[in-house]
């Protein structure tokens, strides 16, 4: 089905963006407050922390209605999952004391529980993940086997039988996956030469390990363009095809042609 290889891609952006939101909270010199209160402007709370990992956990779930035909990147969003459950337990636990406290930074705070050797895992994982995703959105865009594309040329087959003008469409989302495969593999191969990847409207993060991860925040936006795009005209082609029939154009050939003087 198109909704589940669209699915698919719009699974990736949410692990894109989950990857880049962990690295970024345990990197930062950020204060962050245990405070009934909340927090102040500049700061921030573990309790708003914690909602926006559970926001971004609700991305990652795989209903069935719309399960992802990609197992692999399913896979990957389960094992996100698994991340922000520990981290929400370490935030959990900093929660615990029910005092008002106030620390320079996540990794700071953690380390008051002694736990701090946790973080430098969690950024590994998140690391070798990053690594994963960009390698299956290489395969799902350029691989002629992937779910991705031969539903693209389903959605071509279709807007050709129906008579749809959607070629122009087609034609965008097929530029914007091979813009992806491009970036892609260009950070995917700095990546294993041991290269910082140089962004382009992308966040470089670098860990307190010395590593750099960056977050390609365009592709990001491209993966979501195309799930938008895609689901569209899928369902612009549900809707006409609902209407068609075969003999629909039959009639055409037994209609005279109107007279000359014919207003």
């Amino acid at each position: 089905m198109v909704v589940d290889a669209f699915a698919a891609i719009g699974l990736a952006a949410n692990i894109a963006q989950f990857i880049e939101y962990i690295v970024k909270l345990t990197s930062e010199s950020r204060a962050i407050y245990a405070s009934s209160s909340g927090a102040s402007d500049n700061s921030d709370s573990i309790l708003s922390i914690t909602q926006d990992l559970n926001r971004f956990v609700s991305g990652l779930v795989v209903h069935g209605s719309t399960s992802p035909s990609d197992p692999a990147v399913v896979s990957l969003a389960q094992s996100c999952q698994d991340e922000a459950g520990k981290l929400i337990t370490l935030l959990n636990g900093l929660r615990g004391t029910g005092k008002s406290r106030k620390w320079e930074s996540f990794r700071q705070a953690v380390k008051t529980l002694g736990k701090k050797e946790k973080i430098g895992e969690m950024q590994r994982r998140l690391d070798s993940y990053r690594g994963l995703l960009t390698i299956h959105l290489v395969r799902m865009v350029s691989d002629s086997q992937s779910s991705v594309l031969q539903e693209m040329k389903t959605l071509a087959s279709t807007s050709s039988r129906l008579n749809l003008h959607t070629a122009d469409q087609l034609n965008q989302l097929q530029s914007m996956m091979d813009d992806i495969k491009i970036k892609s593999e260009e950070a995917n191969s700095k990546t294993m030469l041991g290269e910082p990847a140089v962004p382009t409207q992308a966040q470089t993060l670098s860990t307190p390990e010395g590593d750099t991860c960056t977050v390609p925040l365009d592709i990001i936006q491209s993966l979501r363009s195309i799930v938008n795009a895609g689901t569209r005209i899928s369902k612009q082609q549900h809707i006409v095809g609902s209407l068609w029939y075969t003999t629909m154009r039959m009639r055409e050939h037994t209609i005279d042609e109107a007279h000359a003087k014919t207003f």
